[in-house]
């Protein structure tokens, strides 16, 4: 991320204890400064004391959904502000954010709660002076606030968090405009209102109509639902739904016998069983391609970008480790997740090895299964990953689809004859996805798509796609 070169820089004090918003505010100002991802960050500080479970989860809420809605945030507080927010001091800025997100969009806290923690926080990290900026900065934000919800999206509507079994939206009303009139531009509006680049909004507008784009906009502020996949090897679903219900989770089966649904995200670290290796973190949608490459026992599978390791992990538990995986990334810090989770699984027949970009160093060998699970832009988990949409730009696709088509090649070129490939995707963008395997199909003359499967965001979980792809000849 860029850093402006006028924004004044402060390093202020560290103080003694931690609050969720001081922990929320630590992450925010590394992310606003340097790019940090907010999660990592986050991570780093829960890892360093023991933090009451509501402050993980307020602070998580926090840092997240400031990074989500930052375009909406800045959209409205530059109606408060009398000069840009990129010359203010970074701590204030992030502290800015933190005290509008609550505001608009915190319905569980009260006002006046999120005006005094947020100011209580610039004393904690030793800038009092800010307190009286914030507080008038915010005070009056909130006198323009109504406590009127509507489904009407207008421009003195706001659009708050949260997905609706019917597609609707609940927004805020305010009492004067704060955002654009979308009658002057759909794709402007929804990029201000809902917070996403303006090019991603009109991708949705071309792909679909206004509803469906308003539903994407809607679905992906929030983290939403998140899946577990049993490791059948070491236990079963009932066992774990039976320990996830007793910790107070309202888990429900999945569609397929290893996959579980939780309503909402929890810290899987402190279930009983994640040690033990009995799950996963994996949403079904993702379990679709391990799924859709069908392994059988004995084959010989090739994962191509395996870190961190999932899709590899399920393909291995699918065979009962009855078979040789070799799963390769370019990233040796990657690999190393894909190793802890195979140790934590224990799962074994499977060879973890660091490659070239250009793969020129993959064993010269054949396999009766590849799996191409490739880089993309993440359109399809936006809601999981809050910096994804911050991270990604128009050009940024015709580079991916350049690394996707080579991918895809390579893996077609080590199948064997009969071979079966699936490419997978994370992404909802159609040039990422059938659009690029059939430009590759074009030059092949002994390849066919077997199978296609879209995973509409919401519908129930991520957004992905994958393709079974069959080798025709027997030479």
């Amino acid at each position: 991320m860029r850093r402006s070169a006028q924004r004044p820089r402060t390093a202020p004090r560290r103080p003694t204890g931690t609050t969720s918003r001081r922990l929320a505010y630590n992450a925010v100002e590394a992310y606003l400064d340097r790019g940090a991802f907010v999660g990592h960050v986050l991570a780093d500080q829960m890892r360093r004391g023991d933090i009451d479970r509501r402050d993980r989860s307020l602070a998580t809420e926090l840092a997240n959904g400031v990074v989500r809605r930052r375009a909406t945030l800045d959209t409205i507080l530059a109606t408060y502000l009398k000069r840009p927010q990129e010359e203010l001091e970074t701590g204030l800025r992030a502290l800015l954010l933190l005290g509008a997100y609550q505001l608009l969009f915190l319905e569980s806290v009260p006002p006046h709660a999120a005006v005094h923690e947020t100011v209580g926080v610039a004393h904690q990290v030793g800038m009092p002076r800010w307190a009286g900026f914030l507080n008038a900065v915010l005070r009056t934000l909130q006198g323009d606030l109504t406590s009127e919800i509507t489904s009407k999206l207008a421009c003195n509507t706001i659009p708050l968090n949260g997905r609706i079994d019917d597609g609707s939206v609940r927004a805020r009303c305010v009492r004067k405009p704060l955002l654009p009139d979308p009658e002057d531009g759909q794709a402007a509006y929804l990029a201000k209102a809902f917070s996403y680049p303006e090019w991603i909004t009109a991708r949705w507008l071309k792909l679909s109509d206004w509803d469906e784009a308003v539903r994407l906009c809607n679905w992906f502020n929030s983290p939403g639902s998140m899946g577990l996949r049993v490791n059948r090897l070491r236990t079963d679903r009932d066992k774990v739904l039976d320990v996830l219900r007793t910790a107070g989770v309202e888990a429900t089966e999945g569609v397929f016998p290893e996959s579980v649904r939780l309503p909402g995200s929890i810290r899987v670290e402190d279930i009983p069983g994640f040690a033990e290796g009995w799950f996963s973190v994996q949403d079904e949608s993702a379990m679709h391609a391990a799924r859709l490459l069908d392994p059988h026992v004995g084959e010989a599978i090739w994962d191509v970008c395996a870190a961190p390791g999932g899709k590899t992990a399920h393909m291995a538990e699918l065979i009962g480790c009855e078979g040789r995986i070799l799963a390769t990334d370019v990233d040796a810090s990657r690999l190393q997740q894909v190793e802890g989770n195979i140790r934590r699984l224990g799962l074994r027949a499977i060879e973890v090895l660091e490659v070239a970009a250009d793969l020129t160093d993959v064993p010269q060998r054949l396999f009766d299964a590849v799996l191409v699970d490739v880089p993309c832009s993440n359109s399809g988990v936006l809601g999981k990953r809050p910096e994804a949409r911050w991270r990604m730009e128009p050009d940024h696709l015709r580079e991916l689809a350049v690394t996707q088509r080579r991918l895809l090649a390579a893996a077609m070129a080590h199948a064997k004859p009969r071979g079966r490939v699936v490419y997978s995707t994370c992404s909802m963008f159609p040039d990422e996805n059938a659009e690029l395997v059939r430009d590759v199909l074009v030059r092949q003359d002994v390849w066919r798509i077997e199978k296609e499967q879209i995973h509409v965001p919401g519908q129930p979980g991520d957004g992905s796609y994958q393709a079974l792809l069959v080798r025709n000849d027997d030479v």
